[in-house]
């Protein structure tokens, strides 16, 4: 979304405006996979699977521009503990500042402060720091649900769907459990 800065009136602007799925599968830390449908996770370690909902205050001061507000969207993901997808949602508060981008080069910051943008000419776009807002407020970890049971950590078995044939005995209690056959001298 591109804004021109003209239609910042004395008081400020309320806007309500959704951000694409494509602008933020976009800035996805891994490309999504070329054959990734909008329902598919595929390679993508997040795949955002609606628009965001962007509700933004935005008042100027002189040449600076500060944006306030809120994102929320919902993606689809892998369970952190047993791989199936897993759908949750977000929300991301929005405190920006966009200032001419010759202050910001005369000062030397141009990308020092996520919370500082710069813009150029006479329309600031709006979708690329917005969808960084919502990508650093991304859990990293999810679940498929509450109760998700995880692997079995000795067949791998999923263990929402069904029960592992490994005895308990077998099975380790954690990843250092082996350190308890090893005998100090």
């Amino acid at each position: 979304m591109k804004l021109p800065l003209k239609e910042i009136i004395q008081g400020g602007l309320e806007l309500d405006f959704e951000l694409s799925t494509e602008a933020l599968n976009s800035r996805s830390e891994k490309p999504l996979d070329e054959k990734a449908t909008d329902q598919s996770l595929s390679e993508a370690e997040y795949l955002f699977t609606e628009p965001a909902s962007c509700s933004i205050k935005v008042e100027k001061d002189g040449e600076t521009v500060y944006l306030q507000g809120q994102v929320k969207t919902q993606f689809s993901t892998h369970c952190s503990r047993c791989a199936e997808e897993a759908i949750s949602g977000v929300s991301s508060p929005v405190k920006l500042q966009f200032k001419p981008k010759s202050f910001g080069a005369a000062l030397g910051q141009e990308d020092e402060d996520l919370e500082i943008s710069y813009y150029q000419g006479t329309e600031i776009n709006l979708s690329e720091p917005l969808a960084d807002m919502v990508m650093l407020q991304l859990p990293f970890s999810v679940l498929c649900s509450e109760s998700c049971q995880g692997l079995c950590s000795k067949c791998g078995i999923n263990l929402n769907r069904g029960t592992c044939e490994c005895e308990e005995d077998q099975k380790p209690e954690g990843p250092l459990a082996i350190l308890k056959s090893v005998k100090i001298q």
